[in-house]
Order: C-alpha cells, then structure tokens, then sequence
C-alpha cells in the first residue's frame, strides 16, 4: 500500500500503461499511451467505469482482481482486455491501492504490460 501525493503522477508517465480510478472502480486518469493501445481518446474514459477496458467473459475475474487490490493491498495477475474495436488480448496487469497520509484508501492505480504482438508501432 503507497501514498500518493496526485493521482495526476500517473497519467503522466508515458513509457508505461497506466489508468487510475477512484475505490468504486470509475477512471479518473488514463494515460495516453494506454487509451491509444485500446483505440480510445483518454478524455472519452474520464469517469467511465473500469469494467469498459475488459469484455464481458472477463468482469467477474476483473471484480475480484480489484476487491483483492482493495483488501489487500495490491493484485498482479495475468487478465483479457478489450479495445474499443472489441478486439480483444491478454494482458499482465497489477493494481496498486493507494493511501492518502491518513491512512485512507483515495484511489488504485493500474498498469498494463501488454504482450508486444498487442501494441501497434
């Protein structure tokens, strides 16, 4: 579990796949390399729920990825994503619950390493 100042930190790290959400799961920042992977304009996202980047066979086992995240801290597991095309491709990804300095959880950050067969030059 980390603290973090700004969930804007994220968003603004363009070497990796990175979306933030709030702890009910809407995105509040995506960065533009990840919208760009799957074939969406990031200010389209903003305040979308997460369960949008995952096709319907994989929401149960993103819900528990992020309960687990919630609970305990973090999940790094291997999940299906889905581009806005409906193409979809598996993805290694790891959810990080974060902190504020009074101990309250304020928002998950999750990062995407997709396969390189996935990202598009």
């Amino acid at each position: 579990m980390l603290q973090c100042p700004s969930t804007s930190d994220y968003a603004a790290v363009d070497q990796e796949y990175v979306v933030v959400c709030d702890t009910l799961g809407k995105i509040t920042r995506i960065n533009s390399p990840l919208a760009r992977l799957l074939g969406y304009d990031a200010a389209d996202l903003a305040g979308r729920n997460l369960f949008i980047l995952f096709p319907p066979r994989a929401v149960t086992a993103f819900l528990d990825a992020f309960s687990l995240a919630y609970l305990t801290g973090s999940f790094s597991g291997e999940l299906e994503m889905v581009r806005s095309n409906g193409a979809c491709f598996s993805t290694r990804l790891r959810l990080s619950q974060h902190k504020n300095p009074s101990g309250k959880t304020t928002h998950l950050v999750c990062t995407v390493q997709p396969p390189p067969d996935a990202v598009t030059p």
